[in-house]
């Protein structure tokens, strides 16, 4: 397998933190890229952070359309009734 179905594949599989740190070795000086272990290595790193970054950005997306949904729900109080109602079922 070269090195361009290589990259194909990781962006096909969805591992895109492998893929751009992949890519990014492929541009080093033969003398400069590391060993197969250390390769695997830092691709699995990378990976691992592209994750939990692209996770914490979704946090806060996330926050804002509860926030929204929170302000644009109007609660309308119970009555007495309804109160007791909920509580005997």
């Amino acid at each position: 397998m070269n090195t361009q179905e290589t990259l194909s594949q990781l962006k096909k599989l969805r591992l895109n933190g492998m893929h751009h740190t992949y890519q990014a070795m492929l541009q080093l000086p033969l003398h400069q890229q590391p060993q197969a272990h250390e390769l695997l290595a830092q691709l699995l790193h990378a990976e691992t952070l592209h994750r939990a970054n692209k996770r914490t950005q979704l946090y806060p997306a996330r926050a804002r359309l509860c926030l929204v949904n929170c302000v644009t729900c109007k609660a309308v109080p119970f009555s007495e009734e309804q109160t007791l109602a909920i509580g005997k079922t």
